[in-house]
């Protein structure tokens, strides 16, 4: 990957954050409330882009 700037979304289906794999054995990143925050608001800011069709100024496929 060329440029690795940008963000890479992952869906997680449930209301809280769980530790995954890489942080169980890392005992400070634990789920923080500002880190809750910041992913609502990246949520909101995702779901606006898709309901205005701005998702195709932000989004670009990936090289084949």
């Amino acid at each position: 990957m060329k440029d690795n700037s940008g963000i890479a979304f992952f869906p997680y289906y449930t209301n809280r954050i769980i530790p995954g794999w890489f942080d169980k054995k890392l005992p400070w990143r634990k789920p923080s409330s500002s880190n809750i925050k910041e992913s609502e608001r990246l949520g909101e800011e995702l779901l606006d882009a898709v309901q205005t069709g701005r998702i195709r100024e932000l989004v670009r496929p990936l090289p084949e």
